[in-house]
């Protein structure tokens, strides 16, 4: 059984692989693997640069030990978060699946098997946004070779629970799929219910007691963190670990997340083939809805009647509304549901006062400004809208070439629900940061004149789907999966962040100076993305066929 388990993952983790290859030659599949290797590496070490920052600001007030609180909390939930968007997609709508149920394999092989593909990308998350900082904390702190040690088995331990939340989660929904017809209701509601779940794990954790004191428990090294460990104690647990080198913590670690594996894997199998079954042979849900002809022909005009247009493709469809839309709209809703309930239980006002005191001090203040602007460009990874504005289409796309409207106008309107998408992100940013924290209303408005190009160039990505579009797909997974452009949202707000970071950090430009850069930066970018495709728009329309 172990061998098949073995065996099976390999095989899981290789097709799913195949999402970042293409039918081209191996040169060019080997530069895609390279450029992502590279981002992985430069997550790394932005966050490893990032963290000696506030890691030196930590030590001279003799409260270093908040980082790891911090670090390892923000860790588990971007793995909860991730468990709960890629179970659904791995587990249930991988194109293997059709392959793998009339094979002689049992359940629990199968289950495991992808129980190990997605913790392999948790360890590859977790190694991007953990052990870097991790790493430079124990240098800066002259930690001994056993916190190294410790270090290496939490993390190989620590992303076990929140997958098997994650999991057990979208298995328990999916579980009702069986009995209904309409399978993209069932994907709407799966992955909305799983977000409510999870953000109401926040909610609740707004009712903690505030009898304790919020000071005393900063400077205990937990700080906000406290309220999260008493519904996950497994975060207190990895805490312990590294901060007390504490042994049966690690122990008890190790024996808690083994266990909720091994059972999940024994008692979740008839629930996964249940939900499996339901997600593949369940109607497609295809509406006869009939003509509303009072309606049909009302002109709102072309560039809203256009985008409008865009905008419903990607809210009709579940996978779109899924992979496209909700990743950049529920980081920031849960970022603010979770600073709301920070506050909610009874730390906001000392939050508060920490930040009106930063806020006097003009390196601190360029500080947040510059940490308010990172967030927003952050967010901005998980929008991949433009990345397929024209293979969406499909098929239909060739249209684009012979309706009375100017080939440029009309990629130019595909890029406005990308932009649309991150400024919506940027507004919910924004609200969380002014009423919950006391951000300064005139750095909003500061940064509008950085996010509002910078959300043009991003929306300008839809130039790499132009160059080489995927029209031929068979369903609206493989044209969200099977592509490897979403790398490139990815790469570009990573890269920017960088770009924020040398200015900052190394320059030291100040916020005037910081904004005006970054605006002539993204402005001057924007202009050239727009010219080039209104001079080469007949020879992009070309691509398309």
């Amino acid at each position: 059984m172990i061998k098949n388990i073995i065996a099976l993952t390999k095989v899981f983790i290789k097709t799913s692989l195949t999402n970042f290859q293409s039918n081209s030659k191996k040169s060019s599949n080997i530069l895609r693997y390279l450029l992502y290797a590279f981002l992985v590496v430069y997550v790394i070490g932005t966050f490893s640069f990032l963290s000696i920052e506030i890691i030196d600001l930590l030590l001279s007030v003799n409260q270093e030990n908040v980082f790891i609180g911090y670090a390892v909390t923000i860790c588990f939930f971007l793995m909860l978060i991730t468990a709960i968007f890629s179970t659904i997609s791995i587990f249930y709508f991988s194109k293997d699946n059709i392959s793998v149920l009339p094979l002689p394999l049992k359940p629990m092989e199968v289950l495991a098997s992808k129980l190990n593909t997605l913790l392999a990308y948790e360890y590859l998350e977790e190694a991007a946004i953990l052990l870097g900082p991790m790493i430079v904390f124990g240098v800066k702190t002259n930690q001994s070779f056993v916190y190294y040690v410790l270090l290496l088995l939490m993390l190989l331990i620590m992303p076990i629970i929140p997958l098997i939340i994650g999991c057990f989660i979208i298995m328990l929904i999916m579980s009702f799929t069986k009995g209904i017809k309409n399978k993209n209701i069932v994907q709407i509601v799966t992955m909305l219910l799983s977000i409510c779940f999870a953000m109401s794990i926040s909610l609740f954790s707004s009712r903690a007691s505030t009898s304790e004191d919020p000071y005393a428990l900063i400077n205990s090294a937990n700080g906000l963190v406290t309220m999260f460990e008493r519904y996950f104690f497994t975060i207190g647990l990895s805490i312990k670990v590294l901060i007390d080198k504490d042994i049966i913590s690690l122990l008890i670690l190790i024996l808690i997340s083994l266990a909720a594996y091994i059972l999940l894997i024994m008692f979740s199998q008839k629930l996964y083939y249940r939900g499996m079954l339901g997600s593949l042979f369940s109607s497609s849900g295809i509406s006869n809805k009939k003509l509303d002809e009072t309606k049909a022909y009302k002109s709102n005009g072309l560039l809203s009647s256009y985008v409008l247009k865009e905008i419903k493709v990607y809210l009709r469809k579940p996978v779109y509304l899924m992979q496209l839309i909700l990743p950049c709209v529920v980081m920031p809703v849960l970022m603010l549901i979770i600073t709301y309930s920070g506050f909610k239980s009874g730390y906001g006002g000392d939050v508060k006062e920490l930040l009106n005191i930063a806020y006097l001090d003009p390196t601190f203040e360029d500080m947040i400004y510059f940490i308010f602007l990172a967030i927003v460009l952050f967010t901005t990874m998980y929008s991949f809208v433009s990345n397929v504005a024209i293979s969406k289409d499909g098929s239909d796309a060739s249209f684009m070439k012979y309706i009375p409207v100017p080939f440029y106008k009309q990629v130019i309107y595909k890029m406005v629900p990308d932009i649309l998408i991150n400024l919506t992100s940027f507004i919910l940013i924004s609200v969380t940061a002014v009423i919950l924290l006391a951000f300064p209303i005139k750095y909003i408005l500061i940064s509008l004149f950085v996010v509002i190009p910078y959300c043009i160039c991003h929306g300008a990505l839809i130039i790499f789907d132009l160059v080489k579009p995927k029209l031929n797909w068979l369903n609206e997974m493989q044209v969200v999966k099977n592509n490897f452009r979403f790398i490139y949202s990815i790469a570009f707000a990573l890269l920017n962040i960088g770009l924020i970071v040398v200015l900052h950090f190394l320059l030291h430009l100040d916020i005037v100076m910081l904004t005006i850069s970054l605006s002539a930066i993204y402005s001057f970018v924007g202009i050239i993305a727009l010219y080039f495709i209104y001079k080469k728009d007949i020879k992009l329309a070309k691509n398309i066929y």
